[in-house]
């Protein structure tokens, strides 16, 4: 799945807890400062779209043409509540399996370049903390390097919706203190089916498949499967809204000392807001997901996560 089933993508943080050595209290409020400024930097792009008038002309030359590829860092910031032993839904709509229970922050900043409007590619770094009742946030240290990529391969026609393959390839940076090295791969296809001519209203649903190699160390963790359907709603003045409900299975498994996880089954849903520009640029996002995840021993547990992301252009549509 190309969005984020929760939309939110995976990562091997989520999968082995974050790298990084622990440091005392006080680090705890870092991850309130990085949403702050993440907040910031929303709002200060948002007004910057709102444009003078009298002033297009000066944008146009200032900014790089994107007649060719539009590139961009797809920056954004993640807090999640996760009650262990269930998965957190990830931004390009793939899964990452969580270890214990544990509240985390994560930012991700990957190069993206849309070579056309049906392929787009990107690659890049993310950095992740974590708390724990036992122990206090750790430091934010690099976690791992994802490359992927989506791609449009059928368009919208009569009865048959538009259809777009994505995946994508990840593995960890550092590997923690009794954990093992894994490579992750991910895929999935989306179905958009637009109700009107300007595409302003829609229909979507997809499935996604998450599996994990274990390079090398103990462990071995079945495939993660999901999907979902939903709609979506966009205005004229660029704002869009998208709901989405799902279901996901993950069969179990284990990871050296770190991931002991029993057969899994979870419900969710998620509530998407963004603004685009007249280019149909995208300006920022909020989205909001919430999971009911269910265990085989019987114990049911509820996970929340909040994603705010903020698109750096180097070049845009015009």
């Amino acid at each position: 799945m190309s969005q984020e089933l929760v939309s939110p993508e995976l990562t091997s943080r989520e999968r082995i807890s974050p790298g990084g050595a622990r440091r005392p209290a006080p680090f705890s409020w870092a991850p309130h400062r990085l949403l702050v400024a993440l907040a910031c930097a929303l709002l200060a792009s948002a007004s910057l779209a709102e444009e003078r008038p009298g002033t297009e002309a000066t944008t146009s030359e200032a900014e790089p043409s994107a007649t060719g590829p539009v590139i961009y860092i797809d920056a954004s910031a993640t807090m999640a509540r996760s009650p262990g032993n269930s998965f957190v839904i990830g931004r390009r709509g793939f899964f990452s399996i969580t270890g214990s229970s544990s509240k985390s922050l994560s930012i991700d900043a990957p190069l993206n370049i849309d070579i056309t409007d049906d392929l787009s590619v990107y690659a890049g770094f993310d950095f992740a903390s974590s708390k724990t009742a036992s122990t206090p946030w750790s430091q934010l240290a690099i976690g791992s390097f994802t490359s992927g990529f989506d791609y449009t391969f059928i368009e919208q026609s009569r009865f048959v919706p538009e259809l777009s393959v994505s995946g994508s390839v990840s593995r960890p940076v550092r590997i923690p203190a009794g954990s093992a090295l894994t490579t992750t791969w991910s895929g999935g296809i989306d179905a958009d089916f637009s109700l009107d001519e300007s595409g302003n209203r829609g229909l979507i649903a997809g499935l996604a498949l998450t599996y994990v190699t274990v390079n090398s160390g103990p462990g071995q963790l079945q495939p993660l499967y999901g999907g979902y359907v939903g709609a979506y709603h966009q205005w004229e003045a660029g704002w869009k809204l998208t709901g989405k409900a799902g279901y996901a299975t993950f069969g179990g498994g284990n990871l050296g000392t770190v991931i002991r996880a029993t057969p899994a089954r979870q419900v969710f849903a998620v509530v998407e807001f963004e603004k685009y520009d007249a280019a149909d640029n995208k300006i920022f996002g909020v989205g909001l997901a919430g999971a009911l995840s269910r265990s085989t021993t019987g114990k049911t547990s509820t996970s929340v996560q909040l994603v705010l992301s903020v698109p750096l252009y180097l070049t845009r549509k015009h």
